[in-house]
């Protein structure tokens, strides 16, 4: 096991001693073997507070839902400075929750062992463990969603004062306008967002804000079809929204309109407006007389027009392939840009889309460029808002499927 893996949660365990909740990921390499050793731990570590965080912990693992939770790194290596860092800073982003971070050492030597275990003991505390502090100095203290909500819903009170403005549960909440009208919404996207990013709480609170205002002013109105757009997902998107209403007991099933792409994508269809994204739903098709099957070409033809030309980034062997940032996963739709005189690779073009402003290309016989957009596609994966996949795509008979190399490899 190794840091290097940041979509595995190496141990859940409960400390029999405490009785905490102990989250451990192992890493069995000299950190200075790598020099990225101690970016994979940050990687890792936004792994680990994204389980707890998004409550994925307490799911699967509902007798750790009232109990203290740790974080706990097992080395086998002294740790460096840059490792250090990289402990202290998640220490401080996880304090408000509280999550504490510590390390523990371990040994080959079981010579080595014995001995420190006994000064350990002599000195009164437990063999290896190191818990980690903040800086004095830090102030970047990640909220928790419950408070994310409540800190949202007062900016919320402060840009239409005449409305009511509640929290139903978690990230769900209801606005109730001077007439009585009620709406509703959800937080998910907007706290995804400001995990990524919690030194810009202020900008992405107000930035969604904003996007919610707008909705609730165009709900009622016609959708514009030349802004209709292809929006890029993974099939477990749609189990996550199925998942998430039903834990809201929401007994109305999802209708966002959406089609297949291949076995681990789909394509979602909404229409964008400059502060706002509107998934459209199968009520508004009919509104606008349009068919499922006609919506692809419609999208297509709309992002080409909309995005700028997509610029190609030679990234010491790989390539990024930008549009704008906002919808960047979905030029995989653009079979001009495809072809073998636009991006010259070595052997069939494979790509990545972690996010869906990130599209990451290289070669399907050039293994450094394979190893290098599969661990950052992990890395982004770990981090972003708007995640997609970590899995790779290979460009075959005019679309993209799903990339498996060993296969390849055999045949």
């Amino acid at each position: 096991m190794s840091v290097k893996q940041p979509d595995v949660i190496d141990f859940v365990a409960r400390d029999p001693k405490t009785g905490d909740a102990l989250l451990v990921m192992v890493e069995v390499r000299d950190w200075n073997s790598s020099p990225i050793a101690a970016q994979q731990l940050d990687t890792k570590l936004a792994a680990y507070s994204e389980f707890i965080l998004s409550g994925a912990l307490a799911r699967q693992f509902p007798e750790a839902a009232n109990r203290p939770v740790r974080i706990q790194l097992d080395h086998f290596w002294p740790i460096t400075d840059a490792a250090g860092t990289k402990l202290r800073e998640w220490a401080a982003k996880l304090a408000g929750i509280p999550v504490s971070v510590w390390s523990n050492r371990r040994y080959w030597n079981p010579l080595l062992k014995f001995f420190c275990t006994v000064a350990a003991r002599f000195a009164g505390s437990r063999p290896g463990l190191v818990r980690w502090l903040p800086e004095s100095n830090s102030r970047l203290v990640l909220l928790t969603s419950a408070q994310f909500a409540a800190e949202f819903c007062d900016a919320l009170r402060l840009a239409v004062p005449d409305h009511r403005v509640q929290i139903v549960k978690d990230l769900e909440i209801r606005v109730v306008d001077p007439a009585g009208r009620e709406s509703g919404g959800f937080l998910d996207n907007a706290y995804d967002h400001y995990k990524s990013a919690p030194e810009h709480k202020a900008d992405v609170i107000q930035k969604y804000v904003a996007g919610l205002l707008e909705t609730r002013t165009i709900v009622d109105c016609q959708i514009d079809t030349s802004r209709i757009i292809p929006v890029m997902k993974d099939r477990a998107w749609i189990a996550g929204i199925s998942a998430g209403m039903e834990a809201r007991r929401k007994e109305k099933s999802l209708e966002n309109v959406h089609d297949i792409y291949n076995s681990e994508l789909i394509v979602v269809y909404a229409e964008d407006s400059p502060r706002n994204i509107r998934y459209l739903t199968r009520s508004d098709l009919g509104a606008l007389n349009l068919a499922v099957a006609d919506l692809r070409r419609l999208s297509v033809e709309n992002l080409k027009r909309l995005l700028p030309e997509p610029e190609i980034r030679n990234l010491s062997g790989i390539y990024q392939i930008t549009a704008g940032g906002d919808y960047d996963a979905s030029l995989l739709l653009l079979d001009s840009l495809w072809r073998p005189e636009k991006i010259q690779v070595n052997g069939e073009i494979v790509a990545a889309i972690p996010a869906r402003d990130c599209l990451l290309v290289t070669g399907s016989a050039d293994a450094g460029g394979l190893s290098k957009i599969a661990r950052v596609a992990q890395e982004i994966l770990a981090q972003a808002p708007y995640r997609i996949s970590s899995k790779l795509f290979v460009f075959r008979n005019g679309a993209f499927e799903a990339f498996d190399q060993r296969r390849d490899e055999d045949e």
